[in-house]
């Protein structure tokens, strides 16, 4: 073992740097194994500890770090959807914007006609790059399935069409950052709806709890 090795102090610490990144790395692969929530993370860019390529392309801005926390709940499939709520709360998955169907991160996502208009630019800009890049037939692959399209947002790196296709280091990047911007910007509308819904509900309360009394009195 290593306490009771023979070396030097400098091999020594090396040794143990070593051994725990290995421990770490470890760890992380068998969590991402484990976990259903993590199945669509590549966790083998982590080895040596490098960072995600969610945090690699963060520009050091506050609002860039903001969005990039946003998506790192979406990637771990921790963003608070009415699914996630339910099994916490014993609540109704249904969406509570569109009240068509469970809401999951996929639901928020690309399918809930809610939040259609802060998802358009960003997959307009999405499905031009793709195009521009690697030609129409690839982003028809890719729309044709949910499991890709979650893929694509949640880490491109995993997405895979045919045993060759494999996105380039630039084309993670960019899609990386775009998804960033998607995840942002359809979190903060989600939200204002929803705020704007319970204000909304509670003002229509107080305008019933009102004219009960009114009616009461008179």
């Amino acid at each position: 073992t290593l306490l009771t090795s023979n070396i030097s102090k400098q091999r020594w610490k090396t040794l143990t740097h070593t051994h725990v990144k290995n421990h770490w790395y470890n760890s992380l692969l068998t969590s991402s194994l484990e976990k259903s929530s993590l199945s669509l993370v590549n966790f083998s860019v982590c080895i040596n500890f490098t960072s995600h390529h969610l945090w690699e392309s963060i520009l050091p801005t506050v609002k860039d770090v903001r969005r990039g926390c946003v998506k790192a709940l979406f990637i771990t499939d921790t963003y608070m959807t009415e699914v996630r709520a339910s099994k916490m709360n014993k609540c109704t998955p249904i969406c509570k914007l569109c009240f068509i169907t469970e809401e999951d991160r996929f639901h928020v996502l690309w399918d809930c006609p809610a939040l259609h208009s802060p998802r358009i630019g960003p997959v307009t800009e999405l499905k031009d790059y793709i195009c521009a890049e690697f030609g129409v037939s690839i982003w028809s692959l890719l729309s044709v399935s949910s499991a890709q399209l979650l893929q694509l947002v949640i880490d491109c790196s995993l997405v895979k069409l045919n045993s060759t296709f494999v996105f380039r280091p630039k084309d993670i990047s960019v899609i990386e950052e775009i998804s960033r911007r998607l995840c942002f910007s359809i979190h903060s509308y989600r939200s204002f709806l929803l705020a704007k819904k319970d204000v909304d509900e509670n003002s229509e309360a107080m305008r019933s709890s009102a004219l009960k009394v009114h009616l009461s009195g008179s």
